[in-house]
Formats: structure tokens, sequence, C-alpha cells
């Protein structure tokens, strides 16, 4: 069963490439032989599929930056549930002074909220479940991994992986991973690709619960803006009070901007 769930996220993940190259969302949901998927170049979708023992739930949001899953079993073997979301979209910046040799930073946060839910159970129906949620902006990508085996000993695994970022920062908490990096625009305008996938799958009698999950957010200077093939990206993103690591990175990236204005200000002195 641990071989099919890897397959199948390799699957997903090969298949994202063909919706990642323009805006648009994509969502599946499979509850043992129910199926339900969109494909859309829209900016919002959702899928579910569910029968008596079985549910599964996917939700996509370009407008908001948001991605949501849920996927539940209650049964022995071979009970399965899965579901998938992701976003896709090509933005452009303007980032006025920007340079090959003064590039203008800007703040890129991803946070993934799910909890997992197993019985306590003995013997061969206890529940497994994996999840990832993957986010690439440009050239930078950052990802999380969560998983738990059906061993009545066995704990959440965690596991993250990153490269691309001028910076970077994780923090992990039992039910959320985030993370906040900084990106450079190297030029007066960018084009940028962003992508966001969330993915859950189990067996047996387990729970995973992320529809209060995936957010993408962005901290721009001032002085940058940006526009999006989709003419909906972060749109209707929600104002929430910033974490106290966002608030502190958000002191960092403004530190790093105002070293930037001076290192140029000090160049045309010169």
């Amino acid at each position: 069963m641990m071989m099919r769930r890897v397959l199948w996220l390799a699957a997903l993940g090969c298949l994202s490439l063909a919706v990642e190259a323009s805006a648009g969302v994509w969502t599946y949901a499979r509850s043992s032989d129910a199926l339900d998927e969109t494909v859309s170049p829209g900016t919002h979708a959702s899928s579910f599929a569910s029968n008596a023992q079985t549910a599964a739930y996917a939700s996509a949001n370009l407008a908001t930056g948001n991605l949501q899953v849920y996927a539940a079993a209650s049964g022995g073997f071979p009970l399965a549930a899965s579901s998938y979301a992701q976003f896709s979209d090509r933005l452009t910046f303007s980032a006025p002074g920007a340079t090959s040799q003064s590039g203008i930073p800007i703040g890129v946060a991803f946070s993934f909220h799910g909890v997992a839910t197993i019985p306590d159970f003995l013997g061969t129906d206890r529940g497994s479940f994996n999840t990832s949620a993957v986010a690439r902006f440009g050239n930078g990508q950052g990802q999380f991994y969560r998983q738990q085996n059906s061993h009545p000993q066995a704990a959440a695994e965690y596991y993250e992986f990153h490269s691309g970022w001028n910076s970077f920062s994780y923090t992990q908490s039992a039910d959320e991973q985030t993370f906040y990096a900084v990106y450079l625009l190297t030029a007066t305008d960018v084009v940028v690709d962003v992508f966001a996938s969330l993915s859950a799958s189990l067996d047996r009698n387990a729970m995973f619960d992320a529809r209060n999950s995936v957010n993408f957010s962005l901290l721009l200077p001032d002085d940058v803006t940006f526009t999006s093939q989709s003419g909906a990206f972060l749109t209707e993103a929600s104002s929430v009070p910033e974490p106290a690591t966002w608030g502190a990175f958000s002191i960092g990236l403004g530190a790093i901007v105002a070293m930037r204005r001076r290192t140029n200000q000090r160049k045309k002195a010169a």
C-alpha cells in the first residue's frame, strides 16, 4: 500500500508540470472507487468524492492563495482516500531601480496547517497517511512532507526541503509548518512563475484534515508592484494578524531594503 501511495504522489507530480505552465487551478478527490476531478483556467476549483466509509475533498483558489485537502477512511484494507489541489500563475513585477548587481528583495511566505487522526487500533486495521505541500516561486522552491505509518508505536515524521532562495527560515509545530524566504528581483520588470500544491493520501482507519491549510503570501516594498496572468492572484487574500516570526521577518526585509538604498546612494555620490 505504501508503494501505491508513493507512485500516486509521483504521478501527480508529473501531471502537475503540464498544468503549471499557465494560470489555472486543478483539484482531484478520490474516495475508494469514486473520483471527482476539476482542471480549470479559472481562479477557483473544488472536488469532492465519498461513499459510506471514505471521503475526500480538495480546493484551490488563486484569488486567496489558499489550498485545502481532506481525506478520511473508516474501516479495514483496502479502504483508501486521496486528494490533491494546486494553483499556478505567472506574475510580472515592476521593481524600479532593480539591477543584476543590486536586486530588490521581496518576502515569500508559505504556511501549511493539517491535523491527522489515526485511532489507536492494534493490528492490521491501523491506518497510515502521508501528505506533501510544495511551493515554487521563480527559481525558489520549498517543500514539506509528513507521514505516519500503521505501526502502533509509529510517530509522525516530518521532512523539509528548500532551494533557490536568497535567504530562508523554517518553523514547525505538531500541526503547522511555515517557511519565510527572500527572493531577489534583479531587473525593473521581472516575470516570475508561481506554483503551489497540496496532497494527502491515506488508507484504512485514518483522517487528515487540511481544510484550513496552505496559504501563500507576499511581502513587497512600497515601490514594488505586480500583475498576474490570471488577473486574480492574491486579490482576495484575507487580512490576518501577522505571526511573530513573519513580523520579525518583515523587519529583516526592511533592513535589507534600507541597506540596498544606502548602497545605491553611495554609488551615486561616488
